[in-house]
Order: structure tokens, then C-alpha cells, then sequence
């Protein structure tokens, strides 16, 4: 928790501001932002589903998904830390070769037509 604390000029900014600080971080803005996090991992997952079946799925279930999601990570990261950073490293890899793969298909698609469309001739028209 000392490593929280706030200095300002070589004094404490208020112990008791920085202990609630950090506990709130640790209670509140932390694990909402995970389970956030989480719910729309599950939710880009069931989004398959919905393409090839015509129906969604319901809340409760993309809500299971993402608590059981939270539980395998949370069981990796008990297993090994090791083990899970490379699980990290694979799936930011994967997600840099995707973004890498629509700028080169829109790329190849440009240089195919021979020519930019019509809204990249002038993208700033009619703004100030």
C-alpha cells in the first residue's frame, strides 16, 4: 500500500486519501474494469454464434462465458505466471497479425482498383 502513497514536495498528500484511494482501486475500479473487459471478450466470442444461427444469445449465457473465462485465466495465473504470459504474448501476437492483415487487404485493395474511392479525394470538404 506504501507504494500508493502520493508526495507532493517530500509530504504526504494525506495517508487517509491515499489508503482510500487504494483500496477503492483495489475493490472497485480494478475488478469493474475487468469484468468489463471480460463481458465484451465474451460477447466478440458468441458473435459468431449469432452469425451462423440468426439468434442471439441470451445475457445470462455471455455472462456465464465471460465468468468462466475469468476463472481459466485466474487458474492459469495460480498454475504458472510463466504459462500465462505466454497465453498473453500468443493472443496480443494473434491480434497485431489481424490488424496487420485488414491494413494489407485494404492496401491490396486500393493498389487492385487502380484508384482511392471517391471519399479520399477530399476527406476534409465541408469541415473548419
Amino acid at each position: 500500500l506504501k507504494a500508493y502513497t502520493f508526495k507532493t514536495r517530500g509530504q504526504f498528500l494525506g495517508s487517509l486519501l491515499a489508503f482510500l484511494f487504494v483500496w477503492t482501486s483495489i475493490f472497485i475500479i480494478r475488478p469493474a474494469g475487468i469484468a468489463v473487459i471480460s463481458i465484451v471478450f465474451a460477447q466478440h466470442l458468441s458473435g459468431p454464434v449469432v452469425v451462423f444461427t440468426g439468434s442471439e444469445i441470451p445475457g445470462p449465457v455471455v455472462k456465464l462465458i465471460a465468468l468462466s473465462l475469468l476463472v481459466v485465466v485466474t487458474a492459469l495465473n495460480c498454475y504458472s505466471v510463466k504459462l500465462l504470459g505466454r497465453v498473453v504474448t500468443v493472443f496480443t501476437t494473434a491480434k497485431l497479425l489481424a490488424c496487420a492483415f485488414i491494413v494489407v487487404v485494404g492496401f491490396g485493395r486500393v493498389i487492385s482498383q487502380g484508384h482511392l474511392p471517391p471519399a479520399f479525394h477530399h476527406p476534409f470538404e465541408g469541415t473548419t
